[in-house]
């Protein structure tokens, strides 16, 4: 007789990642999309909210990211990031896209009309350190070369799924404020070292919070927070803490 067939490996929303929203702009109100909307609920276990220039959808982390693969198939649309440059007070320099009277991001959005750029923030008023493209390939390819041609950043097609991000509480010194600068370094050394060293890994410094924040691939947010404990481990001191991730708003730049 047949052995009875393995029972199905049930996956716990614990194993899906932290609870998260994602935005995703719409060109218009698609009536193909508002057919899906149970479709995603019940396929992917997102809950979707949409409205005339948005698609809102809330759920488990990697639930949200084949969600949004599948939403972006179904409008024929890809997503791309372009990084930020940062300050010497390492943040993103945001006038660089828009330009004076937002003349750049005008530029773009002539050259590439079906291309929608996002402005990620954290709810709290800081920026995160990219900008996020959607449209029809052509036009979204368009306005991500053109972003990097302006920033004067490594130039690449428009990816998939969402990048990965983590938070680190950083140890305090003996003055009891966070030790900040063994992240940032003499002139903002450590971070181009973990730049360099994670092919390109996005290192955001919140001094006021004690925080870091990773953004890239995987690999990249694996490695940059494996260095980020190895540049404490050299100063003698104690572990780096992930953070949950925050949830995140989208302002789009027009």
């Amino acid at each position: 007789p047949r052995p009875p067939p393995a029972p199905a490996v049930q996956t716990r929303p614990e194993d899906m990642g932290p609870p998260g929203l994602l935005d995703i702009p719409l060109s218009g109100r698609s009536a193909a999309l508002a057919k899906k909307l149970q479709f995603l609920e019940d396929q992917f276990l997102v809950q979707p909210t949409l409205s005339d220039s948005w698609l809102c959808l809330s759920g488990r982390q990697r639930a949200l990211e084949r969600a949004e693969e599948f939403v972006l198939r179904l409008l024929g649309e890809v997503k791309g990031e372009v990084p930020i440059p940062l300050s010497a007070q390492q943040q993103p320099m945001i006038g660089l896209v828009i330009g004076p009277k937002g003349a750049k991001v005008a530029k773009v959005r002539a050259a590439a009309p079906g291309a929608k750029l996002l402005m990620p923030d954290d709810g709290n008023g800081r920026r995160w350190g990219h900008v996020t493209v959607y449209g029809p390939p052509r036009d979204a390819q368009t306005a991500v070369d053109m972003l990097h041609s302006m920033l004067g950043t490594t130039a690449g097609a428009p990816a998939g799924p969402a990048t990965a991000m983590v938070t680190l509480a950083l140890p305090l010194g003996q003055d009891g404020q966070p030790m900040t600068h063994v992240v940032v370094g003499r002139n903002g050394d450590n971070i181009k070292w973990l730049r360099r060293e994670t092919d390109g890994v996005n290192v955001d410094v919140d001094r006021n919070t004690g925080c870091v924040t990773l953004r890239g691939t995987e690999q990249q947010v694996a490695d940059g927070q494996r260095l980020v404990q190895l540049l404490f481990d050299d100063h003698g001191e104690e572990s780096v803490t992930p953070l949950e991730n925050p949830y995140a708003t989208h302002t789009v730049v027009r």
